[in-house]
């Protein structure tokens, strides 16, 4: 059994930056039998305008000793259920990289995992995220970004929302490979929408989204003979088995095309919301990022949020699904 090492990232703890954490972890996780945990402490806000945030790369790892990056109980975005779902810097820890061209998190390592942050790259040529190795999951983030917020190759992504600030040219979530989503939305929050893809999938080999929703995109989902769509929604006109279009303002608490983005609210709106009991069973998205378990009722909701019946009586003091998420 795995031993696991936490450090605290942030003001007083074990390290200050992220990139500190992660070049003091063991060149060998499998040879240690350990999972290098780094928990972002509550009060953390890293912003820069020089560099990545943090490049995860270099150790040995496998499916079960692995790096895992998250936030400290009570720090994240999604530990109050009050929380609207969208980015918001004053809710919950976060990382923000202003660097032209450059990657927030550079994930360049096999198996790693990434659960409860808010991640936001401010420049026009900057993107939040780029997944591109075997077995990566990621799980309960909140990303926004001018350009394509995540780009996966391949990895897992479970109860994301991806939220893009450009009108045209990019994916709101890019999935290369035989990436997978699951309960996840990708919005376009510009006043025009977007003339691109919310969700989109290049080279894809046994591609797999379910229950995922796509909001404000001329085009929802691409098809590809390689992809599988089960239980989709979109606000575009694609024609998809398994994706059904219409999608509307309707289905969500709050929608402002061209506002802040803490003026949206992507949580399911109510039992009336198109989103709500439409989904399929998918047991590693199971609780939503506020810890609420899935079903509430019949079946599933779509997005990472599952609207709940009654307020959660529990809420993990630390996200740790991912064996649930076995690939």
């Amino acid at each position: 059994m795995p031993i696991t090492t936490t450090k605290s990232i942030g003001s007083g703890g074990d390290y200050t930056t992220l990139q500190a954490w992660e070049d003091a972890a063991p060149a060998n996780l499998v040879t240690s039998d350990e999972i290098w945990r780094g928990e972002i402490k509550a009060s953390f806000s890293f912003t820069t305008s020089n560099a990545n945030a943090v490049t995860i790369a270099g150790s040995t790892a496998d499916a079960t000793r692995y790096k895992e990056l998250t936030v400290e109980a009570g720090g994240a975005w999604c530990d109050n259920t009050a929380n609207a779902l969208t980015f918001d810097s004053s809710k919950g820890a976060y990382i923000s990289v202003a660097q032209g061209y450059s990657t927030v998190i550079d994930v360049n390592e096999n198996y790693a995992r990434l659960s409860r942050l808010q991640i936001e790259a401010l420049s026009n040529s900057g993107r939040c995220l780029w997944a591109r190795n075997t077995g990566v999951i990621l799980r309960d983030l909140v990303v926004k970004a001018f350009r394509t917020p995540i780009e996966t190759d391949p990895a897992t992504l479970v109860n994301c929302l991806s939220m893009i600030t450009s009108s045209n040219g990019y994916a709101g979530i890019q999935m290369n490979g035989a990436s997978a989503a699951y309960n996840c939305g990708s919005v376009a929050v510009h006043a025009s929408g977007s003339s691109s893809i919310g969700i989109n999938g290049g080279y894809p080999s046994g591609q797999v989204r379910t229950n995922c929703w796509s909001y404000g995109f001329t085009t929802g989902f691409n098809s590809h003979a390689s992809i599988t769509h089960t239980t989709c929604r979109s606000s575009g006109s694609e024609s998809i088995s398994g994706v059904t279009t219409g999608l509307t303002s309707a289905a969500f608490v709050a929608t402002n095309p061209g506002g802040a983005a803490t003026t949206w609210n992507l949580k399911v709106a109510s039992t009336s919301s198109v989103l709500y009991d439409n989904g399929t069973t998918y047991s590693g998205a199971s609780p939503d990022p506020y810890g609420t378990s899935r079903p509430q009722g019949s079946a599933y909701d779509i997005g990472a949020h599952e609207l709940a019946a009654a307020a959660p009586s529990f809420r993990p003091s630390r996200v740790d699904f991912f064996p649930h998420l076995a690939m």
